[in-house]
């Protein structure tokens, strides 16, 4: 026999078989194999205890949407990244130009380029807002 817990709220906590456990927690519900193998499979459901019944709940996704202003600290961060962002390739190219490479070398605007692709990519990854 398959078996449903739920705390005193009707939430539901954890699910019982007495082939596989030994002891039944006291207060778990008689559950048929369609629902105990459902409430294991389909993630998109939770399953409460309301008036003695077991009732399945569509679990709804919340979404948190980023401010404009966490998006722009987010893409400060990602800018910054001294692996992945594209400060690095400014930094480069300015590091270039100390050496005495012109602003318009090869090697220079390679690395203007390169910053420039990744602040595009980085903004695309952060998005502002409606």
């Amino acid at each position: 026999m398959k078996y449903m817990l739920f705390d005193e709220t009707g939430v539901f906590v954890g699910r019982y078989d007495d082939y596989i456990n030994d002891e039944i927690p006291a207060g778990a519900v008689q559950v048929t194999d369609e629902v105990f193998f459902e409430s294991i499979a389909d993630t998109s459901y939770t399953y409460k205890l309301v008036n003695q019944e077991v009732v399945k709940e569509k679990i709804v996704e919340v979404v948190y949407q980023k401010s404009n202003e966490e998006i722009e600290i987010s893409r400060l961060m990602e800018y910054s990244n001294p692996v992945t962002g594209s400060d690095r390739y400014f930094s480069e190219a300015t590091a270039l130009q100390a050496e005495g490479f012109t602003a318009t070398s090869a090697e220079v605007k390679k690395a203007k380029s390169a910053g420039l692709a990744r602040k595009l990519e980085i903004k695309a990854l952060y998005p502002y807002s409606n």
